[in-house]
């Protein structure tokens, strides 16, 4: 290709055909930074696992301390915690920064409260109508970023536990579009059909069972858990080669700019 007699190199003579074919390369280049980025994930994964529930994180608890906590309050209880863990994703559809993959340390934080009295059915203690949060913060940030699992839940979260058992389960899950909702730094969650955990508490202390006024007695506890959902999430960091198509993208966009004026 010459231009005012002048034979153009081989960078040259690439962006005179982007000019050229401007028209053409804007709409390719659009197409390829749509479908590079979390936003094709979303519009194409709504549909990925959408009859499986699976599994895409959970905890350990360090040290196996007694960092939760159970509080008779007389008219209610209230449940807290706030210990530092191991959390890890799985089942991730889309790319995880190599920071986030495997196991890392945090801290759980999780309150909630329930002014509903328990019951024993077959020897079991079963307490419900518990609401509250979690938050499950990174010791490092990732990307000037720290929150792996956040969540909210309404008034059917439940405690279960055998009559004078040293341990017990905490669990809640939709299909209640509003009962679980889960957020992030990193995933995302589209068109969720089910979201729910579940916490497993070991060494109880004093044994789980219901106290005079009905309500769950004090007692401390060990955890771990599990958090799922359907669709799986995803994540919301694209993969090093789109973002360098997006880069490119970019660059072959300022190079069409530049020629039109």
């Amino acid at each position: 290709m010459f231009i005012r007699n002048r034979v153009l190199s081989p960078t040259a003579f690439l962006i005179a055909l982007a000019v050229r074919s401007s028209r053409f390369l804007v709409a390719t280049i659009a197409a390829a930074v749509i479908f590079s980025t979390p936003l094709a994930a979303s519009l194409t994964s709504s549909g990925v696992n959408s009859q499986n529930t699976v599994t895409f994180a959970q905890f350990l608890d360090i040290g196996g301390t007694n960092s939760f906590v159970m509080t008779n309050n007389g008219t209610s209880d209230t449940f807290t915690g706030s210990t530092q863990i191991l959390f890890g994703y799985e089942n991730i559809s889309g790319y995880l920064l190599p920071a986030l993959q495997g196991y890392e340390t945090a801290t759980l934080t999780i309150s909630a409260t329930t002014t509903t009295t328990g019951s024993i059915n077959n020897g079991n203690v079963q307490e419900s109508g518990f609401s509250g949060s979690f938050s499950i913060i990174a010791s490092t940030p990732v990307m000037g970023m720290s929150n792996l699992l956040s969540g909210t839940f309404q008034s059917l979260a439940t405690f279960t536990g055998g009559n004078g058992a040293n341990s017990a389960t905490f669990s809640d899950s939709t299909p209640n579009s509003t009962e679980v909702i889960f957020t992030s730094s990193f995933i995302s969650f589209v068109n969720p059909q089910t979201e729910a955990f579940g916490l497993s508490f070991s060494s109880v202390n004093p044994d789980f069972q219901l106290a005079v006024n009905n309500f769950i007695a004090n007692f401390t506890a060990a955890g771990t858990g599990t958090f799922s959902s359907n669709p799986p999430p995803i994540s919301d960091i694209p993969e090093p080669s789109s973002l360098f198509s997006m880069g490119l993208g970019l660059f072959a966009l300022a190079v069409c700019a530049i020629a039109r004026r």
